[in-house]
């Protein structure tokens, strides 16, 4: 099943802002492959886009290179919300986030 990325997205636009006021939805898309995923968080790159860090299932539609099981989905967005890359890490059993490093993410 696609995943939907709105509950985490809310959660964007509060820290984004920095004010605590009602949700607003700024953007909602759906991404993923025919499984399940799970994004754990967002995070503002300095090129003005975000990485998307989650696990997948999935190795199909739009998730390439999953490695079996659950492994960590990192996806990078431009600053038009747009999908520039996607990268599946892990091995061929179930795998955690533990070992993302954010600055080897961001584009330089």
């Amino acid at each position: 099943m696609r995943t939907h990325f709105l509950a985490s997205l809310i959660g964007l636009c509060s820290s984004v802002c920095g004010v605590c006021q009602p949700a607003v939805i700024a953007w909602q898309q759906c991404h993923g492959g025919s499984l399940q995923e799970e994004p754990w968080g967002f995070e503002h790159t300095a090129d003005g886009g975000y990485v998307m860090v989650g696990q997948t299932q999935s190795n199909d539609l739009e998730v390439s290179g999953n490695h079996g099981g659950w492994d960590v989905w990192v996806v990078k967005f431009d600053a038009d919300l747009g999908l520039q890359w996607q990268q599946c890490y892990g091995g061929s059993l179930h795998d955690l986030e533990g070992l993302f490093n954010k600055p080897a993410m961001e584009d330089t």
